[in-house]
């Protein structure tokens, strides 16, 4: 006995119906096909099947199928009835054929699974699956997921400016010219998934994104072909001659890192704003995020991944036997939670996971999970030394703060704001140290912007150097609190095992460790958990000693009070 069938399933066979007739008109020899075609619709074997977890989509259901050459399609069995497994088959088939007879090319082999919900709430492409609702395939909308799947589209703007192209022949009505005669509109020429996101991006945003995908596929199918398209997966690659082409004054300009981000897609999590994902990579934006909208997010996303860019090869130039184990532990499974509630940002390397309260501490976590220590707490001190030491060139190119620069009163009024009070005397004598080993240290070429390693370099020379010389007034500086602190270990004399040290000091107590027995043996004895005594014959009082013995005999007439040891 049949079911009853749902209201609006009807609408499924006049999509059928309608494709048909579409495809039927103009030549009369065309119908035999069609009624072939139709017949082994109505003649396939529908047996029974299922969709186990996967890494992709990790949902177990069972379901009812039925294949039609290259196209297979699923039904969820709760969901089965015969006749609509049969339609919905029909008009995947004949959407399969229009993107076909517009592309040039053939698809490839499809699997589209009907379900009664999809993870992230919208149709999904995954490799070459589809995951839609039953409601999905009856409005059309899991046809940009089908385009991604049938021609393993890369980028989510392809499959939306192709559905767009070949199933909506009239352009959407935003005027793209004058649109982005607007500089602050610039981004959304990267059509990301962020620009695209219904969640995400305001009804502007998202029209104008829609309608930049659809002309760019327009631009790219007409000029070079399919071939063409499917390579162009960073808009930015073409925005130049597509720009000139629609009578653009100028094209939108895009950050020179945006490639790196053209193929992130979105997903959904309990308690998430969204889910950025990207490859192995898995960004997790709370409400409270320190960035949620589009653009923000998307910027932040390509500073961090050049920033990373720039971390791995600071690690092959300085220590290449380090580099391959960084590398490969990037290319895994990473997990970076933006959120703005937490004291500080911190990291889980067994998990994995990351969590961070402001972008500028993106890449020094992120380090903690390429090299890590077997014994973090025993080698807290060299854990955080690394982690400062190989993100420093990030933060001062994709995180830069601007109180240096600006001069002694910024300098003074930042100090004011992270202390809760004005400068002493002992303060200012700390003060001035830095500014004057800073002006030593920077680099030259960095004329527009703090040059961060040297700042940092810059502290924790002068809080090794003025240990006991001055009051430790400047103690309340967010640079200052110690390793320990942070970590919940045991707090010892920085002369006894170095976890009293700051993160700045910890960072130059690294950088002497490594001038002295190479940055590839001092990496490879704290990757090891090998502590000092053993692979290098010193002690860790030893090694602070000749530190500040090595650094007063370098900067001592830079210091603001006279040394005396």
């Amino acid at each position: 006995m049949k079911k009853n069938r749902k209201p609006g399933h009807s609408l499924i066979r006049l999509l059928s119906l309608l494709t048909a007739l579409t495809l039927i008109c103009g030549c009369a020899g065309n119908a035999l096909p069609q009624k072939a075609a139709e017949k082994r619709i109505a003649n396939a074997p529908i047996t029974d099947s299922s969709h186990e977890r996967e890494a992709g989509y990790p949902a177990a259901f069972s379901t009812r199928m039925l294949s039609l050459g290259r196209l297979t399609v699923h039904m969820e069995a709760r969901l089965f009835d015969e006749d609509l497994l049969r339609e919905c088959a029909g008009a995947i088939r004949d959407d399969l054929a229009r993107l076909e007879s517009v592309s040039g090319e053939a698809p490839g082999a499809v699997t589209v699974y009907i379900a009664g919900s999809t993870l992230d709430g919208a149709p999904t492409a995954v490799g070459s699956r589809v995951f839609c609702t039953l409601e999905d395939a009856e409005s059309g909308a899991c046809r940009e997921a089908l385009a991604e799947a049938a021609y393993g589209l890369e980028a989510v703007w392809q499959g939306v400016g192709l559905a767009e192209y070949v199933f909506n022949r009239e352009a959407a009505g935003v005027d793209l010219n004058d649109y982005y005669s607007r500089a602050e509109n610039a981004l959304t020429a990267s059509c990301s998934a962020l620009h695209l996101s219904p969640v995400l991006a305001d009804e502007g945003t998202l029209g104008a994104a829609r309608a930049t995908a659809r002309s760019l596929t327009a631009f790219l199918l007409e000029g070079g072909g399919f071939a063409s398209f499917r390579a162009a997966v960073d808009p930015a690659s073409v925005l130049g001659p597509w720009a000139e082409r629609l009578g653009l004054s100028a094209p939108p300009t895009l950050p020179e890192n945006s490639a790196a981000a053209a193929a992130l897609r979105l997903g959904t999590e309990r308690n998430c704003l969204t889910v950025l994902k990207l490859n192995a990579l898995t960004v997790k934006v709370h409400e409270d995020s320190f960035v949620r909208e589009p653009d923000a997010l998307y910027l932040w996303l390509c500073d961090y991944l050049a920033g990373m860019d720039t971390v791995l090869a600071l690690i092959r130039e300085e220590a290449p036997s380090a580099a391959e184990t960084a590398e490969r532990r990037f290319s895994e499974s990473i997990s970076i939670t933006l959120e703005n509630e937490a004291d500080w940002s911190y990291t889980d390397p067994s998990r994995g996971e990351v969590f961070i309260s402001g972008p500028e501490d993106a890449w020094h976590e992120t380090l903690h999970l390429l090299l890590a220590a077997p014994d973090e707490a025993v080698f807290a001190w060299q854990c955080e030394g690394v982690a400062e030491h190989f993100s420093y060139r990030a933060d001062t190119l994709f995180a830069p703060e601007h109180y240096v620069t600006d001069g002694m009163d910024a300098y003074l009024s930042f100090f004011e704001e992270v202390s809760g009070r004005e400068a002493n005397e002992a303060d200012m004598a700390f003060h001035t140290s830095v500014l004057a080993l800073y002006d030593a240290l920077r680099d030259p070429e960095l004329t527009d912007k703090d040059d961060q390693g040297a700042y940092f370099r810059a502290y924790g020379i002068a809080s090794l150097l003025l240990d006991g010389v001055t009051e430790r007034s400047q103690e309340r500086v967010k640079y200052d609190a110690s390793v320990a602190y942070k970590r919940g270990v045991r707090c010892g004399a920085k002369s006894e095992d170095g976890n009293a040290l700051s993160y700045p000091e910890a960072a130059v107590m690294f950088e002497y460790l490594a001038g002295k027995y190479g940055t590839d043996a001092a990496l490879d004895a704290f990757l090891n958990g090998v502590r000092l005594e053993e692979a290098f014959g010193i002690s860790y009082p030893q090694l602070y000693t000749g530190a500040r013995a090595y650094y007063a005999g370098l900067y001592r007439d830079l210091m603001a009070a006279e040394l005396t040891y």
